[in-house]
């Protein structure tokens, strides 16, 4: 987890388990008081003050609640163990010194089993919410690594100690003397088989190749090349570099979305923005246009058609239906005067009304409202062979409009050098990404609707 996550996490931590051993408390002294008819008001309260304090020594003591860079639930469950022992300990030593007190070696027995019970499922619960809200706050990378040698190694432990942030799946290469850009190829079709994510590449000596052209290659088959040193020399100081746990790791491009913070600024904006229209916006105008389609021609109102997402992932892509069911091939792009538009499919795709569906698959995570346009599946295959920066576009979210449609690349592309284009704005889109970056797309998408655009059919 990120700094500011462990942190809230911590302090929920913390709360949790003093409301557990004052819990623990309190039951432990009813049980007893009931069992063998004690009144133990009188000592109630400075007991508790005492009870507490031998939890908060040990758990200080044992870093429990402490932030480090071995944090982590295998090292809470570990601290939670120990203090437990030493919280016993010494309130078994206190009851034993004090003998003013009403409370008996029963009340340890009674308090001890149920401190074991409550602080397990205490465990349990968060064990549980610890991975459920990685997974939340986390995009995992499945990753590989070019280089099996000391470095490599130590990379590859690295990676399978943070299984959150990295599904390692081992060496693309064996042990060998040196590389050659042929060989980089080929294990970059191996990884592209295996729908790999991040390559890492380690740098060491005798490492003698343009890592330009390792990054043109990396990027041709859609994946993210990382460059890799120990920190013990500096390689490559032109490119952007990123320092953890000890590694430097080198990029080709400024990728903001890559931060974790970025990130969660641009999903909350994508869920408020879709809630709204959802809310304000599809409640109303769903029933209008259900009975236009209906009214017009027969068929399902919603369309739904695979489309390829970030890291080239599939996903159903919702829209309004705005052709004929039984048109000859889905794959073909619509064209001006397409005769499979319906009437009122015609008019939905002038004003863009038909792909106001998509705003569920932002709600669901699948799109982002602003972003490259998803590409049907055909499609992708067809251009990723042509254009050699074309999977670039994949490393981020589709989304319901970008900044290639807002500068005039939308549509039918008819050839190659269109979809260049396209290609190349969705990659600036992706280098300079910010939140007003967005918030500007989406203005402009509106004054491009009320205008008119010559390319929207």
């Amino acid at each position: 987890m990120k700094l500011k996550y462990k942190f809230y996490f911590v302090v929920l931590l913390l709360l949790a388990d003093f409301s557990t051993i004052n819990t623990v408390f309190y039951v432990g002294v009813s049980l007893l008081q009931t069992i063998n008819a004690y009144n133990l008001k009188e000592n109630y309260f400075s007991i508790l003050y005492v009870y507490n304090l031998f939890w908060l020594g040990p758990s200080i003591l044992f870093r429990l609640y402490t932030i480090n860079k071995s944090f982590s639930i295998d090292y809470i469950h570990r601290s939670t163990w120990k203090t437990i022992f030493f919280h016993q300990l010494l309130l078994i030593l206190f009851l034993f010194i004090d003998n003013n007190t009403s409370y008996t070696r029963m009340f340890v027995i009674i308090e001890f089993s149920l401190i074991i019970i409550f602080l397990l499922f205490v465990r349990f619960l968060f064990t549980v919410l610890y991975y459920k809200l990685g997974k939340k706050i986390y995009i995992t990378k499945k990753s590989m690594i070019i280089g099996n040698n000391n470095i490599g190694i130590k990379l590859a432990h690295y990676f399978e100690s943070k299984p959150l942030e990295y599904r390692f799946f081992g060496f693309l290469d064996s042990k060998k003397a040196q590389l050659n850009i042929q060989d980089i190829n080929d294990y970059f079709i191996n990884a592209y088989s295996k729908n790999i994510e991040n390559v890492f590449l380690i740098i060491d000596d005798k490492f003698n190749l343009d890592p330009i052209d390792l990054f043109n290659i990396s990027e041709k088959f859609g994946i993210k090349l990382k460059l890799v040193h120990d920190l013990e020399e500096n390689h490559f100081t032109s490119f952007t570099s990123k320092i953890e746990e000890g590694f430097e790791f080198y990029s080709y491009r400024v990728e903001k979305l890559e931060q974790l913070s970025e990130r969660f600024k641009k999903r909350s904006f994508d869920i408020l923005f879709s809630l709204l229209v959802i809310v304000f916006i599809l409640s109303w105008l769903y029933p209008i246009l259900y009975i236009l389609i209906k009214l017009d021609s027969n068929g399902p109102v919603i369309f739904k058609q695979i489309r390829n997402g970030r890291s080239n992932k599939p996903f159903y892509c919702f829209k309004f239906r705005s052709m004929y069911v039984n048109n000859p091939d889905p794959s073909i792009q619509a064209s001006r005067n397409d005769f499979r538009f319906t009437k009122i499919g015609a008019f939905m795709r002038k004003t863009n009304l038909d792909e106001i569906p998509q705003f569920f698959n932002v709600l669901f995570g699948d799109m982002s409202v602003v972003g490259p346009r998803p590409h049907m599946t055909i499609h992708n295959d067809q251009y990723q062979k042509i254009i050699e920066k074309y999977l670039v576009r994949n490393f981020v979210k589709p989304g319901i409009t970008g900044w290639a449609q807002v500068n005039g690349f939308r549509g039918e592309t008819k050839n190659h050098t269109l979809m260049e284009k396209r290609v190349l704005k969705d990659i600036e889109y992706l280098e300079n990404w910010s939140l007003m970056f967005d918030i500007r797309i989406i203005f402009l998408t509106i004054y491009t609707i009320i205008k008119g655009d010559s390319n929207a059919y």
